[in-house]
């Protein structure tokens, strides 16, 4: 629920060019609507200890970049 940005299709300039540069490293695209905000949401946890450390994460990207057009 953090990691909303104000709601559904709402995106912030921090959210905006996090997209852009993890599709730049990891040739991934994303969006600012869906997959986006799952990757943003996971990289937070992951650098404040929200997870255990060594455990397997999975994430689904859906495919939907609908927030690209």
């Amino acid at each position: 629920h953090d990691f909303h940005f104000g709601g559904y299709a709402k995106a912030s300039e921090e959210l905006s060019q996090f997209c852009h540069h993890l599709s730049q490293l990891s040739s991934v695209p994303l969006d600012p609507v869906y997959s986006g905000k799952v990757f943003f949401a996971l990289q937070h946890m992951l650098l404040n200890g929200a997870l255990p450390e060594h455990e397997k994460i999975a994430v689904l990207h859906t495919g939907g970049l609908q927030g690209k057009r």
